[in-house]
């Protein structure tokens, strides 16, 4: 719209307005009859001659669908019904005799007006500043759509007659609003808000305003903010109308009128609507909503700070028995109060009366904020604070920060006092406008719901578990409602579905709050994997993963979080994993990757019930599991036996504790085999002293390997080498290397090792897990000790390196009759060579090379040359 009115146009649209009036009426007497017709229409029609002296046809059920001519006074007001439009709603105008200049007359009262906000935020420019929770929200004006003058701003927008004009405000305003930056939907909302209580809502989204409630009517002149978001209106049927009551209320308020709240000290709303400040004598208008067919409304009264009531009527009944004991935060309304609410029979005019009388209360000072809170009495409601303690940080006002109580007595009027009782509870005096830093630190296993002081919430802040609020005059109650949590487990690593971790009892990094557990697949580089597979010699490495410790507390809700890392715990954790898949093997060791890069092995159980690996640990980074079979066991009873026999063959006495258990760990861990472990014992200095003779000597031999006597020809076959010019070490060679002590290996399951004639042994750990690992993972099988010791043999010797014994056995029929695919003959590889799992990128790396072309051989040329399985090598000594 233009805002101008050409009057010549108007007298054309209003004859053809006539018309269709006319059309309209003819239509419906011609089909309802003119009894019917008459019966419908209101008192004033029936008393008139004709139609067209009535006055409105918009007193008919058609001719309320005619664009304004129901609002006309009568047809008889004006030369013809054409020469009006909607004269009963704008001022009045004369329209000129012809169609001169004066028939462009501008109507802008008609058409064209200005709304007026108030603005409450700081004006700079064309840029409204607010300060939102310590966020400054900013809204910049267009100013060709809208005006700034002092803390006004004027709208222009078009009035439409037809269209309530809230409608054309909130558009024009819309329009005039350019950017709105640093406003957050979640903690803030945009209200208008009229002096006499109005409170309407918009909504943000997307750089467009629009109503958050449905039915109101914006008074005459409102103000514009942005603030703290306030409590969502109560659940229930939506209201489906909207109106203005009037309370004439009256009362007696005794005692000094509170200076820091100049509104007053009785406030009334009715039905959840805004809470509106009354004046004792004076009738005040409340906004409220109400369903339809309602025949009761709620009417709200509060006494503001100190103000305690002693009686209450309305419509002359009396309703107030005993005044609360606490007082509440007032939604809608800055401050804490008594606040009451009854439910009354719907005055037919909205009109109530509403008596208070009051006093103040004598002892409580206008310019403090007092608060307490309790640990022991649950039925303190609001008071009470459960599975968390509660301490005041400092106290922050006029610039000046106090951390402990009692450090001013006095502070512009008033006191600055708390106590921090970890066992009953608390209780603080703080001086009006400061703001107080509080931490709420929950028990562990327990998450925080919502704290607050009489009903609302605090402001979280940066630092984990603390808060603040702006302290008002009144008397503040302290609630913390907590919930109990369990810990979070985010088993997002591919060989792990799932788990868990439990703390000892005075693990202070989880003392509040909940863990988080994340296992994640690392990123772990080819010298990490193979140190890690070195660690855990004899056992096949598993991935390799991520395992991260977070401490979790909420700051109310659970998608609004302090994290903070945990990378070292003051004492062991307990973690369990569940396994993907089950492992080739029920024995397994966990490997660690410490934060300085060095690797540590872990003892860890395993259920096979659940595939559950469960280890303890205090520090957080590169773990791997690792396993190996049942079959790879050493026979612990088998080697006690052969360590006994020796103590009392060799030693003539029984095994001390301390002794027996360095043999056997060295045995059990495979750093000796049984060649060394008994030769260990024949050299000891302890019996090489008692200077045995030859035939002594060689029964001493038999006993000490095969645990037996020896028959007369097998004692004379030893003697008569020995008494030939063989030594000692030669006879013994003979026993080490033979099939019988061979056979007792066996039976422990270790290897047996190789003896030269000089007395040397040829024995190696590493060589023997990886000629383990060529029959256990190219074979399927466990080696024959008489083949484990032979491929071991020729590698300690240096007759075949470690490639071409792998090769031999890739080689093999055995191996090639697996009829391997290329994923899994690449698995083998990894295992074989590396003793380790691939990790994914490795694998698709050298399978889509074999499906590129590469040969079987070339592949395991690459693996038997990689830097890894050298560096294998050569910690092998190799």
């Amino acid at each position: 719209m233009t805002g101008r009115y050409n009057m010549k146009k108007r007298r054309y649209k209003g004859a053809l307005l006539s018309f269709l009036m006319a059309f309209a009426l003819i239509f419906t007497m011609m089909s309802a009859g003119f009894t019917d017709v008459f019966a419908q229409a209101p008192d004033a029609a029936k008393q008139t001659e004709t139609a067209a002296q009535t006055e409105t046809a918009a007193q008919t059920e058609t001719a309320a669908k005619t664009e304004t001519a129901a609002q006309t006074e009568t047809a008889a007001q004006t030369e013809t019904a054409a020469q009006t439009e909607t004269a009963a709603q704008q001022p009045e105008v004369t329209a000129p005799a012809d169609d001169s200049a004066e028939a462009e007359a501008v109507l802008e009262s008609e058409v064209n007006t200005n709304y007026n906000f108030s603005i409450d935020g700081s004006i700079n420019g064309n840029i409204i500043t607010y300060n939102v929770n310590n966020t400054s929200v900013t809204v910049t004006i267009d100013g060709n759509k809208a005006t700034i003058n002092g803390n006004v701003m004027s709208v222009n927008y078009d009035r439409d007659p037809s269209i309530d004009d809230t409608v054309n405000i909130l558009a024009a305003l819309n329009s005039a609003i350019s950017n709105i930056t640093s406003f957050d939907a979640n903690t803030m909302e945009i209200a208008l808000v009229a002096n006499d209580g109005f409170t309407g809502k918009l909504d943000y989204n997307n750089g467009t305003l629009s109503l958050a409630q449905n039915g109101i009517h914006l008074p005459d002149n409102t103000r514009f903010i942005i603030r703290q978001k306030t409590n969502n209106p109560p659940p229930g049927p939506q209201p489906q109308t909207n109106a203005r009551a009037t309370i004439n209320y009256t009362g007696t308020i005794t005692g000094q009128i509170d200076p820091y709240r100049p509104e007053g000290p009785i406030a009334i709303s009715i039905n959840g609507g805004p809470i509106v400040p009354v004046t004792s004598g004076q009738a005040t208008v409340v906004d409220y909503n109400l369903p339809n067919n309602a025949t009761t409304v709620e009417i709200d009264i509060c006494c503001i700070h100190n103000y305690i009531p002693d009686s209450i009527s309305i419509d002359g009944v009396q309703k107030l028995s005993s005044a609360p004991d606490k007082q509440t935060l007032l939604n809608n309304y800055s401050g804490q109060g008594y606040h009451f609410r009854y439910t009354v029979n719907k005055a037919a005019n909205d009109t109530y009366a509403v008596a208070v009388n009051a006093h103040e209360a004598t002892s409580a000072d206008w310019a403090v904020g007092n608060f307490l809170w309790t640990y022991t009495d649950q039925n303190a409601g609001d008071d009470y604070v459960g599975h968390a303690s509660l301490d005041v940080v400092s106290v922050t006002y006029r610039g000046e920060t106090i951390t402990s109580p009692g450090a001013r007595t006095t502070y512009f009027g008033g006191a600055t006092e708390w106590s921090n009782d970890r066992s009953s509870g608390g209780s603080a005096t703080l001086p009006a406008g400061a703001t107080v830093r509080l931490k709420l630190t929950p028990d562990y296993g327990y998450q925080l719901v919502s704290f607050g002081v009489n009903g609302g919430q605090f402001a979280a802040q940066e630092t984990p578990c603390e808060y603040t609020f702006e302290v008002k005059p009144g008397n503040f109650h302290l609630a913390a409602n907590f919930r109990p949590v369990e810990n979070q487990i985010m088993a997002e690593a591919g060989s792990v579905d799932g788990g868990s971790i439990s703390f000892g009892a005075n693990e202070a990094s989880m003392s509040a709050g909940t863990a988080r557990l994340d296992i994640v697949d690392a990123n772990a580089s080819e010298g990490e994997l193979s140190e890690m597979a070195n660690a855990a010699s004899g056992y096949v490495l598993g991935d390799c993963m991520d395992i991260s410790l977070t401490n979790v507390i909420y700051k109310g809700r659970a998608d609004d979080t302090w994290n903070t890392p945990v990378t070292t715990l003051n004492s062991e954790a307990t973690v369990s994993l569940k396994l993907a898949k089950a492992p080739a093997g029920n024995q397994v060791i966990v490997v660690h990757q410490n934060h300085d890069g060095s690797v540590e092995t872990k003892d860890a159980t395993y259920d096979p019930a659940t595939q559950t690996v469960s280890f303890a640990t205090s520090g957080f980074s590169k773990y791997a599991i690792a396993f190996k079979g049942s079959d790879d066991a050493v026979n612990e009873a088998e080697v006690g036996n052969v360590i006994n026999n020796l103590y009392r063959t060799i030693l003539g006495r029984d095994a001390d504790a301390a002794g027996f258990a360095d043999w056997s760990n060295q045995v059990k861990e495979r750093k000796i085999s049984g060649a060394q472990l008994i030769t260990g014992f024949v050299n000891s200095p302890e019996f090489v002293s008692k200077q045995m003779s030859n035939t002594d000597y060689v029964k001493t031999l038999y006993k000490c390997f095969f645990d037996r006597v020896p028959s007369d020809d097998e004692i004379k076959y030893w003697v008569d080498k020995l008494e030939g010019g063989a030594s000692r070490n030669e006879v013994m060679a003979g026993f080490v290397n033979s099939k019988e002590f061979t056979a007792t290996c066996d039976s422990m399951n270790i290897s047996r090792g190789t003896m030269d004639s000089d007395g040397s042994i040829k024995y190696n750990e590493g060589v023997y897990r990886f000629v383990q690992r060529c029959y256990g993972e190219g074979l399927d099988r466990k080696g024959e000790i008489e083949g484990v010791e032979d491929w071991t043999y020729r590698i300690n010797s240096g007759a075949m390196t470690p490639k071409s014994v792998a090769q031999s056995f890739i080689a093999s029929e055995e191996f090639k009759n697996k009829n391997l695919d290329n994923e899994e003959y690449v698995k083998t590889l990894y295992r074989m060579f590396l003793g380790r799992e691939a990790e994914e990128e490795g694998l698709r790396y050298w399978v889509d090379k074999l499906q590129g072309g590469t040969s079987r051989e070339e592949l395991v040329g690459g693996f038997s040359d990689s830097k890894e399985f050298s560096g294998i090598m050569a910690s092998y000594g190799v």
